[in-house]
């Protein structure tokens, strides 16, 4: 593997690994912090690379100085081996990122003992969160965090045709849930599958929710439909509703094996 350490970027960047002749991609160890020394207006690019965290807390971190960046993407990436996982933002200085994209990436095997996977706790903008065409298995804490505050800002979040299995469903008091929403937004929930999203829980509240059940929690304004679930837990759609967040529920694994992580669907309705 490539090692960057901790890396923080000055400008725009465009990172593009080169697949080998068995689709491999290249495997980058360690995390970026985004620093006063970013240039306004930069520009973050990142294809076909596997993040291997090493340990290390989540692949973006802002640690302070006021910055305003015009994208941050990820496309066809891996990301495993980090404590929280992805995004964190807690300086009183503000970060301002029009787009912040996660497409066509894999999410795995997260920790989720160094805090939650995207996690932003005060002065934070985001004009537009899409996370689309995903899969996402085994770990996290909470998955989506976003706390209370006048000082940020979600102006959208699409989280669409994602495939989800056991995650944010640990018995840990900080488990908020997938969606910890505190501000509001309006909100693009369609086509994803989500599977065993059960914490196991069966007489206590179980962790394994879809939207966090606290009155706290700021259900976005949803646009929902096509979502699928299977083998969740009870308190997984207290909150919201399957019939409010556009999901039927089903009986039988849609997958050629879910809970050994083959995905293939083998589901006709899903295919279709």
């Amino acid at each position: 593997p490539y090692s960057m350490s901790t890396a923080k970027p000055a400008a725009s960047l465009s990172l593009k690994g080169e697949l080998d002749g068995d689709g491999a991609k290249p495997v980058v160890q360690g995390q970026m912090e985004l620093t006063a020394a970013l240039a306004d207006g930069a520009e973050l690019y990142f294809e076909n690379i596997s993040f291997d965290g090493n340990g290390g807390s989540r692949i973006v971190n802002h640690t302070g100085g006021a910055i305003n960046v015009k994208s941050i993407k990820f496309v066809n990436c891996e990301f495993t081996n980090f404590l929280a996982g992805l995004f964190y933002s807690n300086s009183n200085d503000v970060i301002v990122v029009d787009e912040f994209v996660f497409e066509s990436c894999e999410i795995h095997d997260i920790a989720g003992s160094g805090g939650d996977a995207f996690d932003v706790r005060k002065t934070t903008e985001i004009g537009s969160l899409s996370f689309t065409n995903n899969t996402i298995w085994d770990g996290i804490r909470t998955m989506f965090r976003i706390d209370a505050s006048d000082a940020i800002k979600l102006g959208s979040f699409e989280f669409s045709n994602n495939t989800v299995k056991n995650i944010a469903t640990m018995d840990d008091g900080n488990n908020r849930g997938f969606f910890a929403l505190r501000v509001a937004t309006e909100m693009t929930l369609k086509d994803n599958l989500f599977l065993w999203e059960d914490g196991g829980k069966t007489d206590d509240t179980d962790k394994a929710q879809l939207f966090q059940n606290n009155t706290n929690t700021v259900v976005p304004t949803l646009t929902a439909s096509g979502n699928w679930s299977y083998a969740n837990g009870k308190d997984f759609f207290t909150k919201v509703s399957a019939s409010e967040a556009g999901f039927k529920t089903i009986n039988v694994d849609p997958c050629y094996n879910s809970k050994g992580n083959f995905f293939q669907l083998a589901a006709q309705d899903l295919i279709d």
